[in-house]
């Protein structure tokens, strides 16, 4: 499932970083492996109001890794895993010594087209929690958009 949900993310996190005018380069062989899922919290993570600075730490990256990281609503219902970004809200992460990245995300309530072409929003709808998605911070691993480290944590925004 988690591989289900990185393919979701990698797309999304390659059409972020393109948008951005990132370079991304791809490893074929890292795109191969399954890849590693990063322990990823955010706080707050329930209750979240309009501007309300969203931290999420990623752990288990060597130190150095360079990720992108993305306000994300996410689906993994019925075997497949669908993805809507708020694309501006697009920002960098780096791991430290410790293999902890943190990204830092001001959330302010986003719609966005899934790969169904579906406009998702968070916070998300009726229709939308139906569906299965649920609001989060998506990491990816710049130099493979994901293939090799990813993450995300999710939150819920206050009523």
């Amino acid at each position: 499932m988690f591989q289900k949900m990185v393919a979701g993310l990698a797309v999304t996190a390659a059409l972020s970083a393109s948008l951005a005018g990132a370079a991304l380069a791809q490893d074929d062989a890292a795109a191969r492996r399954a890849p590693t899922e990063l322990k990823t919290t955010v706080t707050p993570n329930t209750g979240v109001t309009k501007g309300t600075v969203i931290k999420a730490v990623a752990k288990g990256a060597p130190a150095g890794t360079e990720f992108v990281c993305v306000l994300s609503v996410i689906s993994m219902k019925g075997g497949k895993t669908l993805t809507a970004s708020n694309l501006s809200s697009l920002a960098a992460a780096k791991t430290k010594k410790s293999g902890k990245a943190v990204c830092k995300q001001t959330y302010n309530p986003w719609s966005a087209e899934d790969e169904e072409g579906k406009v998702r929003h968070c916070p998300t709808t009726k229709k939308d929690k139906k569906a299965g998605f649920k609001c989060g911070v998506a990491l990816a691993d710049k130099n493979t958009i994901g293939a090799q480290y990813a993450g995300v944590g999710f939150f819920t925004p206050a009523s």
